[in-house]
């Protein structure tokens, strides 16, 4: 009798051993799962609302990059977009200060509001900024272009501005269906070139 309780006492200790592992692999799979699916969410939202890209500038040229303004809809906050414009990159740093001037053309297929705010401070005046709308022939279409002037990155020190292109769907388009599905594209144009002290 005595060597059946102690072979059930071992068989108690085995059902709990495996109980152990089983809640333990439960949790382990719980956890993991929880943390790919805020992964995927971070990654989602921060896509989506706030789309990265960096311009280095570290001589007279010319670069592009694209934003493409998707699953926007009307709400009384914007959805902030944000560029960096810096004059060096992993190797080097600019031999001399430039001046540089960044246009946005943008598609007009939905009634976007923009603001452009340049190191937190909002870009406004004639003499920095100009924003037209005119046909482009090519597109066959409206295009918005957003000239943003007098820009300027000083020599041999590391320089980053930092441009926040704030977009508005305004709340009183919340009831028109026909801009459901559609997006806008803003090409951003910058051009640099070598300050010239005089």
């Amino acid at each position: 009798m005595k060597e059946n309780e102690k072979n059930d006492q071992k068989e108690n200790v085995k059902v709990i051993h495996v109980n152990i592992v089983a809640v333990l692999i439960v949790l382990i799979l719980i956890i993991v799962g929880i943390n790919m699916t805020m992964a995927r969410f971070r990654s989602k939202s921060d896509t989506e609302t706030n789309a990265q890209i960096a311009f280095y500038l570290v001589n007279d040229q010319y670069q592009e990059g694209h934003l493409f303004l998707k699953d926007l809809y009307p709400r009384e906050e914007s959805f902030d977009y944000t560029f960096t414009v810096s004059n060096y990159d992993e190797e080097r740093v600019s031999e001399t200060s430039l001046e540089y001037s960044i246009e946005l053309e943008i598609t007009t297929n939905l009634p976007l509001q923009f603001e452009i705010f340049k190191n937190d401070k909002k870009v406004e005046g004639k003499d920095n900024i100009d924003d037209t709308v005119h046909l482009d022939n090519q597109l066959q279409s409206y295009v918005r272009t957003i000239l943003i002037k007098n820009n300027e990155l000083q020599f041999s020190k590391e320089t980053t501005d930092t441009f926040k292109v704030a977009v508005t769907f305004p709340i009183k388009y919340n009831e028109h269906e026909e801009f459901q599905g559609l997006i806008d594209n803003v090409n951003i144009k910058l051009e640099s070139r070598q300050k010239i002290e005089e």
